[in-house]
């Protein structure tokens, strides 16, 4: 760089770099930062499916009572306030959370006599 009649002259390389590299990185930080939100709100949404789950099987509640209905509004209250994309709609949210569900119900004696056919097996 050469200061001769107030001229500024600069290298090709940093022409190429301020025109080519910073923006690429700059894109590739920005899609970074963008997945890390969306897998945030997704473990957002996984929590509070598990949680329902949870209350529903300890309250042995079905899906037409009104308790049922307080917990699944509960959860997405939950969802819409904790996660960085809020979905405006509670009942989307509330569909979501319904359709996953993943606890099952616990059938004792079944168990049992599986773990005790397991077990005569095993002898």
């Amino acid at each position: 760089m050469r200061c001769g009649n107030n001229v500024f002259r600069l290298r090709a390389s940093f022409t190429v770099e301020n025109s080519i590299i910073i923006p690429v990185f700059t894109c590739i930080i920005v899609v970074m930062i963008l997945f890390a939100l969306k897998l945030h709100d997704e473990l957002i949404l996984k929590n509070a499916e598990f949680r329902m789950a949870v209350k529903t099987e300890q309250g042995q509640l079905d899906s037409s009572s009104d308790e049922y209905r307080r917990v699944l509004e509960n959860a997405s209250d939950y969802v819409k306030e904790k996660t960085f994309y809020s979905i405006s709609n509670k009942d989307i949210i509330a569909e979501d959370i319904n359709k996953k569900t993943y606890v099952k119900d616990n059938r004792q004696p079944e168990f049992i006599r599986m773990v005790n056919a397991a077990q005569k097996l095993k002898r």
